[in-house]
């Protein structure tokens, strides 16, 4: 917490929380105490892919996974709807979608998927060829 407050500080107004090793009620404790912190800095709180744990806090929004992409028919009824991408194809669901932005990644090798495929610059750029909403490449 001392370092998200440090960051809320130096000014940074969006929060992902993305914890995929938690249970539930772990999860949804860190979302409690996390949330007034970033309320009085004028920052958002997204949830990694809960929607509901979203709802139930009064988060901000949350931030969709590619498989929720692939499933989901509408947008969830949230302030800020983003998505994790990885190709092309994600990047439009997720504009059909209807979310607000989303993360292309990973544009380089990251630590914590050795060995994975990466798009490289070049290819994160092709994949967003036309597209009407913002987007952000994730280096690792």
């Amino acid at each position: 917490m001392r370092r998200l407050e440090a960051a809320l500080h130096r000014g940074l107004r969006m929060v992902q929380l993305r914890e995929k090793g938690l249970s539930h009620e772990a999860l949804r404790e860190l979302a409690l105490r996390m949330l007034p912190s970033t309320q009085a800095h004028g920052a958002r709180l997204l949830i990694n892919a809960d929607i509901e744990l979203a709802h139930e806090i009064g988060a901000d929004g949350v931030q969709l996974t590619a498989h929720q992409l692939e499933t989901l028919h509408k947008r969830p009824a949230v302030d800020w709807c983003a998505a994790s991408c990885h190709n092309a194809e994600e990047l439009r669901r997720a504009e059909v979608l209807g979310c607000d932005f989303a993360l292309l990644s990973p544009v380089l090798p990251t630590l914590s998927h050795p060995g994975a495929p990466h798009l490289g610059w070049k290819d994160s750029r092709k994949s967003w060829p036309e597209r009407r909403f913002q987007y952000m490449r994730w280096v690792g």
